[in-house]
């Protein structure tokens, strides 16, 4: 890989990283950092690593001096967009400048599940869960998943059980589960209640 980035004035290369590609950028004091696409489960995240110090991450409140004006961009995404999701213009935006696969790792559906599993992934991120609750439906969105990527494949029956076992301990994840359900009905299917 490599190869340097169309703007030669912002100063970035395009390499292989420690997670997959990522946009090197030399920080004002010289520090290295690599901005790589670092999903989670089914989230995306643009995460700044240093490439000298693994595994350390860069935020808005720790990034070191840059006058990198896509780097800036960056913080500000991840600052301004907490709930930016693989469809996100600004997102695809920045990964295409920097030269990076907006969809690197994406979840992927069959076609049967595709419109459900999308709808998932936007109200992941559009929706401010409990920690059950995201758990609960990140398991349907890797239970609906057919890439390679996918964390742990649970069955339906064991997604019922992680139900059951949350609303033992708070019953408001019942409630969360029923209110997306009921704003995704091609889940319905599944039978979680």
């Amino acid at each position: 890989m490599n190869q340097p980035l169309p703007s030669p004035s912002m100063e970035m290369a395009l390499e292989e990283g420690r997670y997959g590609p990522w946009v090197v950028i030399v920080a004002d004091d010289g520090r290295r950092l690599g901005v790589a696409v670092t999903p989670y489960r089914c989230r995306t995240h643009l995460l700044i690593h240093d490439i000298d110090a693994p595994p350390r991450t860069y935020g808005s409140l720790n990034l070191p001096p840059t006058s990198n004006p896509w780097l800036r961009r960056v913080v500000e995404l991840t600052n301004g967009e907490a709930d930016y999701h693989w469809d996100t213009p600004g997102y695809r935006t920045l990964c295409e400048q920097g030269g990076l696969d907006p969809d690197y790792h994406r979840p992927a559906f069959d076609p049967e599940n595709a419109e459900a599993g999308e709808a998932l992934l936007v109200e992941l991120n559009r929706t401010n869960l409990s920690p059950g609750a995201a758990n609960i439906f990140m398991d349907i969105v890797d239970h609906l998943r057919v890439d390679p990527w996918v964390s742990d494949r649970k069955s339906v029956e064991a997604i019922r059980h992680n139900v059951r076992f949350n609303a033992e301990y708070d019953a408001k994840v019942i409630d969360e589960v029923q209110e997306l359900l009921s704003r995704l009905p091609a889940l319905s299917r599944l039978r979680l209640m």
